[in-house]
Formats: C-alpha cells, structure tokens, sequence
C-alpha cells in the first residue's frame, strides 16, 4: 500500500484527479488502492515536491505564485454558525431550518443558494445540491459524517458553482457503497463520494475524510480548487479529479 502526502504545494492539472475508497458504513474506511503514476509541484520555497498518488495523464504546471480566481468564495473565513438555513442530519432523518431545500426520506435536495450550514450524521441517505440560483452556494460542513450505500453521499447535480468549506476544528466523513444505483439506466455518474457536476471549491480549517467503495473520492466535472483544509482521502481508483482543471493551492492531502 502506498500513502502519499502534499502539504502546502501549488498544483495546476489540466485533466482529472479522483478518490473513492472502500467500505460500506461510515466506521468502515480500509484503505483501497490507487493508480502509482509520478506527477510534481513546487512548494513555497522553490523545492520540488514528488507525489505518486495523483491522477494518470495529467498536465502538470509548477507555479508557486498562483492565487485562486475568487477569493470571495470558499475562502476560510468565519462564515458564522447562524446563517439562518441549517440542515440537521440525525441518523435516519433529515430537519431543515430556513426555506430552499426538501427531504424525502434520508435525502435533502437544497434548491437555493444560499449559505447553509451542515450538521450531524446520515446513515444511509445523500445531501444533494440542485440550484439553477446564480448566487454563491456554499455549504458549510460543521461536523458532519454522511454514508450512502448506492449513490454519492454529497452529490453536486447542478449550480453554477459551489464552495465547501470545513467549519474550524470540526471532523467531517463521506463514505459511499460498493456499487451505486443510478436514476437513469445506463448513466454512470455519480462515481465519486463527493461529486460536482459545477465549480467545486473546497477550504476551511477543519479536516474532510473521504472512503469511496465504489470508484473515486472526490471528482468535479468542471474545475476543481482546494484552497485549505485537511483531506484523508481513500479510493477504490483515483483520488481526486478535476476534469477541467485541478488547482491545489493550500492544505493538506493524504491519499491512498
């Protein structure tokens, strides 16, 4: 098994980066495996750093003085644990505080983008964006620990962009199943446990763990920025994928 660490490196890759790893409950996380391919970046001070955990046929740019494009969004500032709209997880059921967003059964669908703050576990169910809003849309995950056994326990299927940021101090899981069950016959996504269809910009001060049974970790279909934060991701296949591209500008990043 191999385990690879990035701390505070810049990377720009123009292709995919991906993670999903094993299991089937939350308190399940064995490590999976992960494609051996040599990519590099370079720290703040010049020295090139060596990770072998990131994605095959990646384009890599070495650029220590990249910023992100938005700083206004996804950015760990205090963004305040009483925003109004708060989606409470517990166990096998859903509670919504503020307007914008559904539950049936154990999945919440927010609709409107907004700052909604996230908190507690799932067992089995799945928070899932859908929001043509052009507002900001951010999801402030404030301990959270959400298993899906068919499906992406955070599915972003539609919003012009979204950012993720983990609350200060606070401890957040994902952990998907071994096989997913799909809305349409012959789709194939969601394949990821954190999954984006739009801008994803992930950052905050606290830690994100990540246990993909089915294929990969954490994957956006369109750019993918970390900016901060602690990520444990484990995959099936890849860790992390940005399709359009994958800049890594800050955090910490330990990927098997």
């Amino acid at each position: 098994m191999r385990k690879r660490i990035v701390r505070g490196v810049v990377l720009v890759v123009a292709s995919c980066f991906a993670a999903c790893g094993g299991g089937d409950a939350a308190a399940d996380r064995d490590p999976g495996s992960f494609v051996d391919v040599n990519v590099t970046a370079q720290d703040a001070g010049g020295t090139t750093v060596e990770d072998s955990a990131l994605q095959p046929e990646a384009a890599v740019i070495e650029d220590a003085s990249i910023t992100p494009s938005d700083p206004g969004i996804g950015t760990p500032t205090d963004y305040g644990t009483s925003t109004g709209n708060r989606i409470l997880l517990k166990g096998t059921s859903i509670e919504v505080l503020g307007t914008g967003a559904t539950v049936v059964g154990t999945k919440v669908t927010i609709t409107r983008a907004a700052t909604w703050e996230i908190v507690g576990a799932l067992a089995d169910g799945q928070v899932r964006v859908d929001s043509a809003d052009s507002g900001d849309m951010i999801l402030l995950l404030n301990g959270v620990d959400i298993a899906c056994s068919t499906s992406a326990p955070l599915y972003i299927a539609n919003s012009p962009d979204v950012a993720i940021v983990l609350v200060q101090g606070t401890q957040n899981f994902l952990t998907d199943g071994a096989s997913y069950v799909f809305e349409v016959a012959g789709e194939d996504e969601p394949n990821a446990a954190l999954f984006s269809k739009a801008d994803l910009t992930l950052s905050g001060l606290g830690s994100l763990t990540v246990t993909g049974n089915y294929n990969d970790g954490i994957a956006s279909k369109d750019s993918l920025l970390i900016e901060s934060g602690t990520y444990v991701i484990t995959a099936r296949d890849d860790g992390i994928r940005g399709k359009d591209d994958l800049i890594v500008a800050g955090g910490s990043l330990t990927i098997t």
